[in-house]
């Protein structure tokens, strides 16, 4: 996390592994952010036994629409006798502000912020879903600006905080029972 391979949105990422003596035949392998999402996957045969990969992929093949931030990033390659992964951090550069991801990280987060205003009326699925979309937009904006003091759990421990902390926020407001009625003042005179 602390130095990132820095990577241009509009450039290319070039790659040259090796597996050792390990060949790889007939495998699948898969790319995900935050061990969650992202969703890159593939597979090959390695017909002529190969134990070396190099190449290149153009980044905005890869990404849907524009993002910046920092992700952490996990890959495997297996096959029915092996398997091999690793990880590591990006920096996808660019103008934070121009995205829709930074855009949907603030909306997100104000209506997570609206709904847990309602929550403190008592409103048990405004806080469930306030907290929801607090979480996700907030996780949103701190991949967006590589604010990620807990590692690669920060994404789901803010979502998973205000998760629980959405609800909660409405049980510990909602009306209680009445209290007992005061009973009147005694009679000074008798």
């Amino acid at each position: 996390q602390a130095h990132p391979l820095l990577v241009d949105p509009d450039g290319t990422v070039s790659y040259d592994g090796t597996s050792g003596s390990i060949v790889f035949t007939d495998f699948t392998w898969t790319v995900n952010l935050f061990g969650l999402f992202g969703g890159l996957s593939g597979n090959g045969s390695n017909e002529t036994g190969g134990t070396t990969a190099t190449g290149s992929v153009a980044v905005s093949d890869v990404l849907p629409f524009p993002v910046t931030g920092t992700f952490f990033v996990t890959g495997s390659v297996s096959d029915a006798a092996n398997s091999c992964d690793g990880s590591g951090w990006i920096q996808i550069e660019g103008d934070a502000f121009a995205t829709p991801q930074f855009w949907a990280g603030v909306l997100l987060s104000v209506l997570g912020v609206l709904l847990l205003v309602r929550a403190l009326r008592g409103r048990v699925l405004s806080g469930l879903f306030g907290g929801l979309l607090a979480g996700v937009g907030i996780a949103t904006l701190l991949i967006t600006f590589g604010w990620l003091v807990l590692g690669e759990w920060t994404p789901a421990l803010v979502v998973g905080a205000l998760l629980i902390a959405g609800p909660m926020l409405a049980i510990l407001r909602r009306p209680g029972t009445p209290a007992a009625p005061t009973p009147p003042p005694a009679d000074p005179v008798a």
